[in-house]
């Protein structure tokens, strides 16, 4: 006989194969999102709400936040919904500087309930958090006045190695912006 594939558990079976010569098998595919927040317990929602901002030309940083882990973070979802007046948020990866101003301390929550995991960063939130400056815009949201949330999934998701920065700014004059971003930790 030619090659040969056994099962993997050792009992001596060959694996079967279908009229095309395709190997059977069977497996559960669930998104990654899911297997992370299941199996890993890593997976977090970020939620801020930013009120009374007027923003300044070139807009107010409103939400900073560093990856302190040893491993790396990924965004892989990020929402954004405005009242009081249309807005838009930019997303910056690596902006520089020591965040400073009236900050509120943000805590990412496990979605997983039965972990005791807690993510390993630091995030802030304010009307105009000063001592930023720089980084690459990577990405925006705008809302119009009392709408839906509006969603951005980047196709890679926004990959923060150790110790590196994602900072939002809001771009227009707005009341107040609501929002979140789903990440979760990798070696």
């Amino acid at each position: 006989m030619g090659n040969q594939i056994r099962d993997g558990k050792g009992g001596g079976y060959l694996a079967e194969v279908d009229s095309k010569n395709r190997l059977r098998i069977y497996a559960v595919v669930e998104d990654k999102a899911t297997w992370i927040n299941r199996v890993e317990e890593e997976m977090y929602s970020g939620i801020f709400e930013s009120t009374g901002i007027q923003a300044a030309t070139g807009g107010n940083w409103v939400v900073y936040l560093k990856n302190t882990s040893a491993k790396f973070l990924v965004i892989v979802k990020l929402k954004h919904r405005c009242t009081g007046a249309s807005g838009s948020l930019s997303y910056w990866l690596s902006p520089t500087g020591t965040p400073g101003g009236s900050l509120t301390t943000l805590t990412p929550s496990n979605r997983n309930a039965g972990s005791n995991r807690s993510a390993s960063v630091e995030m802030y939130q304010s009307t105009n958090i000063t001592g930023l400056s720089g980084g690459r815009r990577v990405g925006s949201l705008f809302g119009n006045d009392g709408e839906e949330f509006e969603f951005a999934q980047p196709c890679s998701g926004y990959i923060l190695p150790p110790d590196a920065t994602l900072g939002i700014k809001a771009d227009n004059n707005t009341s107040t912006h609501f929002g979140g971003m789903s990440l979760y930790f990798r070696d």
